[in-house]
């Protein structure tokens, strides 16, 4: 009996990891594992260009987003604690730069209470534990 219940467990572990990054906006389709939001807002002076964010991991390519001042793009995810990765492409005005966004070895630091945030300003990228933005620490400069 006991070994059923090791082989029922071991099918649901292992087909959770199968199952990769989904980008998900109801956690109730995260099994066995945690859901997490990232968050890039628009800080950059007011009556400047748009912000173009582009963003995506292996499996999903969430599109060009250009931000107004202000404006946040987010997405959700189901994290594969062994291969989860996104990274964005920033371009302001002659400004052009890219980083990993979100990678699954940073569950337990930048991204410990379910949420990376990124703030977007002139000088360079912040980043927050909190969403709304609070708390900022610089980053990635332009």
């Amino acid at each position: 009996m006991m070994k059923y219940f090791i082989l029922l467990f071991i099918f649901l572990i292992s087909s959770n990891l199968v199952y990769t990054t989904t980008i998900s906006l109801d956690e109730s389709n995260c099994v066995l594992v945690k859901k997490y939001t990232v968050h890039v807002v628009n800080n950059l002076p007011q009556n400047t260009p748009p912000l173009s964010l582009h963003c995506q991991s292996k499996n999903d390519d969430l599109g060009q987003h250009n931000l107004t001042t202000d404006q946040d793009f987010h997405f959700s995810f189901c994290d594969n604690p062994f291969s989860t990765l996104f990274f964005c492409r920033f371009i302001w005005e002659n400004k052009n730069v890219s980083f990993d966004v979100y990678s699954a070895g940073w569950s337990y630091n930048r991204c410990k209470y379910g949420v990376c945030a990124y703030g977007v300003k002139s000088d360079a990228i912040y980043y927050s534990l909190y969403y709304p933005l609070k708390n900022l620490t610089k980053y990635w400069g332009w």
